[in-house]
């Protein structure tokens, strides 16, 4: 039995055996009679003998056990794996040399189980030819990139890691089609201030706007060039990925020229570009500008944005699908936009809409779309024609079953054109002569002679050209904002903000969908905001009729109020009897809280 060294300083159950490890050697402590036998558990890299029978299980043992553990080398075989990453470009070899191993036994402290763990040592490796590697990987089926270079380092070295061992070689990407535009995409115009010998400045031109030319080129498209295949550490070709490709819509604002790849402007103005996708359509936005608007000019109407560089005179309207700038005072005068309306001065008597989205007539996208829609599934009913009614009925051709379709499931098709037709015809659209003949022309044969519509691909370019239509027409999202310096029995409409950032407004009224700032102050009349308001100052000391309105959702914030001034949040109203000073006003369980 061997020596019994048991550390009375450890703590330990006193019925139970106890069992440790202590430099290679095994010590054991008898259990007390109601304790548990204390026990050893070998492992597979040491040979324990107890009273000099070999055990390879957990055993009871006691101190009358004679207990040895055999430590000593083992020779290990070479050991590879190979792993290829997911895309199959790259081949790690998982490498442990043959060699001698010895296991140092590690000690163990007091306890009813000891389980024997060793520490592994790497005493000598076995040198590795190269043929023995590659073996290995050719079992693998790598066959291309394979690095000799690392192989020869790891015969070299001889030490166990994981190792690059074959590369693949990537794919030459391809290049995209690339779209060069010809004029700035970022600045809308330029700010030039021109003196004359005196000195004085010509504030009439200080804006310069990037404007092209009738035919002028605006942009080009450059041809997508090929990549060129990879190859994996299979051998397999790895194929680059395919170009995208750029469609450019056609309008007819623009040509395109498909040999050149370049699109030519066709009216002048000012060219801006739409992405959707890879699909890009171009315009070109006109504009305006005028150094004043008066009896000499008469009212003005313009698709595109105006510009007026002093004063709107009065009995005169200016009227705009896009933005209008007035740089000085609108008097007596109806200013009506499909956008934002600016005016850096004055209003005085005067109707401001901001937002108006029919000024130019209805939109005509809905028309479109209902030929559009009834043309897609009448294209789609044609593609699934039934074979067995094709045979029954003795049809064949796409003009055979288009007409048999126009008279039975599809008649609402060319009722649906003629209306949309007569529509645009009788009402006012926005929409302009070279487009009603370009669509009455695309659709002419839908109401003719269907002998004529020979293939599916033939519909398909009717329904496209009809869709480009309506791309064209589809209208950018408004923002109907208003901002003023100074309002005087003014009326403004706006389907977004209002903004007026001078002295104030005076017996005037205002309607915004969205917010109203006003940093001066707002007297007599009424504002109707659809979300919040803020004001500088409410009212008049001497007490004038003033109201200000917003959804039960908003908030009031003014900095001075005073009496007769009435605010009304939801259908909640409250009138001021006296001064008050930074107010807050909000709904709050159907009570206006301060």
């Amino acid at each position: 039995m061997m020596e019994n060294k048991f550390n009375k300083s450890v703590k330990t159950k006193e019925a139970d055996g106890m069992v440790w490890i202590t430099d290679g050697k095994v010590y054991v402590k008898n259990e007390a009679p109601n304790g548990m036998p204390p026990l050893i558990n070998p492992c597979k890299e040491i040979q324990l003998l107890i009273n000099g029978k070999p055990c390879s299980h957990l055993t009871a043992v006691s101190e009358k056990d004679s207990i040895t553990i055999m430590q000593g080398a083992t020779e290990k075989p070479l050991k590879t794996t190979i792993e290829i990453d997911d895309d199959c470009m790259k081949a790690y070899l998982n490498y442990s040399p043959p060699g001698k191993s010895s296991f140092k036994v590690l000690d163990t402290v007091p306890a009813n189980k000891a389980d024997i763990r060793v520490e592994e040592s790497f005493l000598e490796a076995v040198a590795v030819s190269k043929e023995e590697l590659l073996k290995s990987i050719e079992e693998s089926n790598i066959k291309y990139g394979i690095l000799s270079d690392v192989l020869q380092d790891i015969i070299n070295k001889n030490y166990p890691g994981r190792y690059l061992i074959a590369e693949g070689k990537p794919p030459v990407p391809s290049k995209d089609e690339r779209l060069e535009c010809f004029f700035d995409e970022d600045s809308e115009k330029d700010i030039t201030l021109n003196e004359d010998d005196h000195g004085r400045v010509d504030f009439r031109n200080i804006f310069n706007y990037s404007i092209v030319k009738n035919g002028e080129a605006i942009a080009r498209v450059h041809p997508a060039l090929p990549g060129e295949n990879g190859i994996d550490v299979y051998g397999n070709p790895v194929l680059p990925k395919e170009p995208s490709k750029i469609t450019i819509l056609p309008n007819n604002f623009t040509f395109y020229d498909e040999n050149s790849k370049t699109i030519y402007a066709k009216k002048p103005g000012r060219p801006s570009k739409i992405v959707k996708n890879n699909s890009i359509l171009f315009n070109i936005i006109d504009k305006i500008i005028l150094d004043e608007v008066s009896i000499k000019t008469g009212n003005i109407k313009f698709s595109g944005d105006i510009e007026v560089v002093h004063d709107v005179h009065e009995s005169l309207d200016v009227i705009s699908k896009q933005n209008i700038t007035v740089n000085g005072n609108v008097n007596f005068a109806n200013i009506m936009s499909g956008n934002n309306i600016n005016i850096k001065k004055s209003v005085i008597s005067s109707r401001i809409y901001a937002g108006t989205g029919n000024i130019f007539g209805k939109n005509p996208v809905p028309e479109f779309k209902r030929i559009s829609d009834e043309l897609s599934n009448l294209i789609k009913s044609i593609s699934d024609f039934p074979e067995n009614l094709s045979n029954e009925l003795n049809i064949r051709s796409v003009s055979e079953k288009f007409y048999y379709l126009l008279n039975s499931k599809h008649k609402s098709v060319t009722e649906i054109i003629y209306n949309v037709l007569n529509n645009f015809k009788k009402e006012k659209y926005d929409i302009d002569n070279e487009e009603k003949l370009l669509l009455i022309k695309r659709t002419r044969l839908l109401l003719g002679n269907t002998d004529e519509i020979i293939s599916l691909d033939f519909l398909n370019e009717i329904l496209d050209s009809i869709n480009i239509l309506c791309a064209a027409k589809e209208e950018a999202e408004s923002k109907g904002n208003v901002e003023a310096e100074f309002l005087l029995s003014t009326e403004i409409h706006a389907t977004g903000n209002v903004k007026v950032s001078g002295k104030g407004c005076i017996n005037s009224k205002i309607y915004a969908r969205g917010n109203v700032s006003i940093s001066g102050i707002f007297r007599g009349g009424e504002i109707t905001s659809g979300n919040d308001v803020e004001i500088m100052t409410l009212g008049s000391e001497v007490g004038v009729k003033t109201l200000v309105a917003v959804p039960s959702h908003g908030t009031i914030t003014v900095n001075t109020v005073y009496p007769d001034s009435v605010i009304k949040i939801g259908e909640v109203y409250h009138k001021f009897l006296q001064e008050k000073r930074i107010v807050k006003a909000k709904l709050k369980d159907g009570i206006i809280t301060f």
